[in-house]
């Protein structure tokens, strides 16, 4: 009988270990609901982006890159313009713009994200920048001994337009 007492005081009141995996959950639940209250889910969406595909940036290798060729329309209608809309967030790989300056005669297919081959196939745009139509400074690049070589020949005052599946903006 001794030794019954013994070995329930050994192993203790079981409900603390019954709880605190329920407790933990309960913690990190709300942890999440508070994050996504305070942060829009597009901005989320564009950090698991970056998070979920930065091998693909990196490496000169790109197996398990999907590259997206979309159809951008450039014949938007005129005469409408908006002050905010909802930017359609594309993934990594994905061609989400054309970018026109009609002055010096570029017109190039702009992807999201930059490595090797995507910078082969056109401009493209940094994961860490905004997209076009949101607050702040959208970065697009390329070489520019191939579509960007007549960039310098743009002068103060050009026109530059940005096509997307979500709109047009146009840029002096």
């Amino acid at each position: 009988m001794a030794e019954q007492q013994v070995a329930k005081r050994r192993r203790g009141n079981p409900l603390p270990y019954l709880l605190t995996p329920l407790l933990l959950m309960m913690l990190t639940a709300g942890i999440l609901i508070l994050c996504y209250s305070l942060v829009p889910a597009h901005q989320l969406q564009k950090y698991l982006n970056i998070a979920f595909m930065d091998q693909l940036k990196t490496t000169t290798q790109t197996a398990g890159l999907h590259i997206i060729e979309n159809d951008i329309k450039t014949d938007a209608p005129a005469g409408q313009t908006f002050e905010t809309g909802e930017i359609l967030y594309p993934t990594f790989g994905e061609q989400f713009a054309k970018l026109e300056i009609d002055s010096i005669g570029l017109n190039v297919g702009v992807y999201f994200g930059a490595n090797s081959e995507l910078l082969e196939r056109g401009a493209c745009q940094s994961t860490q920048a905004v997209l076009p139509g949101e607050v702040g400074n959208a970065v697009i690049d390329a070489h520019v001994n191939t579509y960007f070589s007549k960039l310098s020949e743009a002068k103060t005052g050009d026109t530059v337009r940005i096509y997307t599946n979500y709109g047009s903006f146009v840029y002096k």
